[in-house]
């Protein structure tokens, strides 16, 4: 037996030698997927993907045809979604996941297609099973995530499969026919994303502001912002408790003054899981109204109008998509230091050249 066996295994080693692709085919493993992956840096990338696909699947069931698996993890208001295309021959499956974790959402991916690859049937009569495993993966890690899924079938004869049957209705609301507008089907083209831009309402707002004035003073107001992927736009007004400022080289004489100010802020937020934190370039404006205090004094009041600008960091808890409580450090260069005088008498104070601007306050976001 070993010696009539032996020139069939010789011969068959020349073929492949030979690389005669048509004459081996038929001893090689059926085709297993071809993946068709992207994610931004930071994410799984499609080697990792793949690998992982291969230590779930190690030896895929054999197939007439590859599966052809498209995957697309896109960012979205600090958060990630994996939309994921299957092809079975003439069978299409979609799944979408949303998770705060891209890393969960490649692993999802993987389980899904690798459950895919090990099971028997087409992608229709597995639809259920494979997104079900992709979301307890994109869970594990304890973020939130949501996903849906569809399947469509072309093929002439095929009878509907009970998932598309008695698909339930809460899941239409993620789902967009291949090619519509729809915001669940425009990760392509992140400007039509319903979620891209996001107004937001900031109040109340408390500051305490170190300077420009001798003692710190409490400073009360609110603004509003705009949010765009990563990138926050606000604009904010403060106005600033009275306070007495007196004279030090004539007694009895001084100040009563009171300021408000006006800030634009953009800033680059950095977001894991709740938290948040956003380095922010400001511009400001302050109006200073000082009223003159002492005997004799005819009551007048003067004003002033100021700019300057500096850096700041704003850190934001967000237990909500829609409520995060944010405190924020900023220094302000002032680029005019005006000058408190009391005629025939002096100067009663000078503005300090920087302020130190500590706040804390509620952050409302719409959609």
């Amino acid at each position: 037996m070993t010696s009539a066996f032996a020139p069939h295994v010789k011969h068959a080693l020349r073929l492949v030698g030979c690389s005669l692709v048509p004459l081996s085919a038929a001893a090689q493993p059926a085709p297993g997927l071809e993946l068709n992956w992207q994610a931004p840096a930071g994410c799984p990338q499609a080697a990792s993907v793949r690998e992982r696909i291969r230590t779930l699947a190690p030896s895929p069931k054999p197939r007439t045809k590859p599966l052809k698996a498209e995957g697309r993890i896109t960012r979205m208001d600090g958060r990630f979604r994996l939309a994921l295309v299957v092809r079975d021959g003439e069978v299409v499956g979609e799944r979408t996941i949303e998770s705060d974790s891209c890393a969960d959402l490649g692993g999802a991916a993987a389980v899904a297609l690798g459950l895919l690859l090990n099971s028997d049937s087409r992608v229709d009569e597995s639809a259920d099973s494979a997104t079900s495993a992709a979301s307890a993966a994109s869970a594990a890690s304890a973020t939130p995530a949501t996903s849906s899924s569809s399947e469509t079938s072309n093929a002439p004869g095929r009878e509907p499969s009970p998932s598309q049957v008695e698909k339930p209705k809460a899941a239409e609301n993620h789902e967009s026919p291949r090619g519509s507008s729809s915001a669940a089907g425009s990760e392509n083209d992140p400007g039509r994303s319903r979620r891209s831009m996001l107004l937001a309402l900031r109040a109340p707002l408390v500051a305490l502001d170190v300077g420009p004035f001798p003692s710190p003073s409490w400073s009360f107001g609110g603004g509003i912002g705009l949010q765009r992927d990563a990138w926050r736009f606000s604009l904010t007004g403060r106005v600033s408790l009275r306070q007495k400022i007196w004279a030090k080289d004539f007694s009895g004489y001084g100040a009563d003054v009171g300021r408000a100010v006006g800030e634009l802020s953009i800033c680059r937020a950095w977001r894991a899981s709740h938290f948040e934190v956003a380095p922010c370039v400001n511009l400001a404006a302050q109006w200073v109204t000082a009223t003159g205090i002492g005997d004799s004094l005819t009551s007048s009041t003067a004003h002033t109008l100021g700019f300057g600008g500096g850096l700041g960091v704003v850190g934001t808890w967000r237990p909500t998509q829609w409520l995060g409580i944010f405190t924020s450090a900023a220094g302000t260069i002032e680029a005019s230091r005006p000058r408190i005088v009391i005629e025939g008498l002096g100067e009663v104070y000078q503005l300090a050249p920087a302020t130190l601007t500590l706040a804390v306050g509620s952050e409302w976001t719409f959609l």
